[in-house]
């Protein structure tokens, strides 16, 4: 079987990227970071550099506090030790895969240094396959060659309707802001309840 997690609020806690962001200034725009951000996603700024001189420009900080608020940010995500370990022996029994909209470079970076990136048989990031969920491309690429893939996300709306779509099975890690548009096939309130699922 092959597994499809989503990174935020299903394997890493869920941070409030909005309240997170008001750490900076907002210069020209309302929200510089998820402006910034989100052209990084979508692979218009290509590099973390490019990221760190956006943000500057867009929120009037310097390019040292914006590098110091990325790296914040970055620090700021944690992997509760019962979510790795549940990780661990969904690995050791199915292919694991991610799919994130998150940008690959902090994905990579915040994988190895809590040392699970080897769990993952594949990851997908968004702004390689050059669309966002709840496009179907990657979607297309997580379930082609698997008969039976089962879809683990926190956002229902944006993770799980898709998947539903291309007949996997899905997971909704439940989180008190959103509004069910179609049922899961399951309802957890953790990732580390899956086992007990499959």
């Amino acid at each position: 079987m092959r597994i499809v997690l989503d990174y935020g609020g299903t394997v890493v806690d869920r941070i409030d990227d909005y309240e997170y962001s008001r750490t900076l200034g907002d210069g020209v725009v309302e929200n510089p970071a998820f402006i910034a951000y989100s052209a990084f996603e979508k692979g218009i700024i290509e590099t973390e550099d490019g990221y760190v001189r956006a943000l500057s420009a867009l929120s009037g900080d310097s390019e040292e506090d914006c590098r110091a608020y990325l790296e914040e940010r970055k620090e700021a995500t944690t992997l509760p030790e019962e979510r790795e370990s549940v990780l661990r022996e969904l690995a050791d029994e199915h292919s694991l895969a991610l799919f994130t909209d998150q940008v690959r470079v902090w994905i990579d970076e915040v994988l190895e240094r809590f040392g699970v990136t080897d769990l993952f048989d594949d990851i997908v990031v968004s702004n390689e396959v050059g669309r966002v969920k709840p496009f179907p491309e990657g979607y297309a690429r997580l379930s082609d060659g698997y008969d039976d893939v089962v879809m683990i996300g926190d956002e229902i709306n944006t993770d799980l309707v898709m998947a539903d779509y291309f007949g996997m099975e899905t997971v909704w890690v439940e989180n008190d802001g959103e509004e069910a548009y179609v049922e899961p096939d399951h309802r957890v309130d953790d990732l580390t309840e899956v086992p007990d699922l499959l």
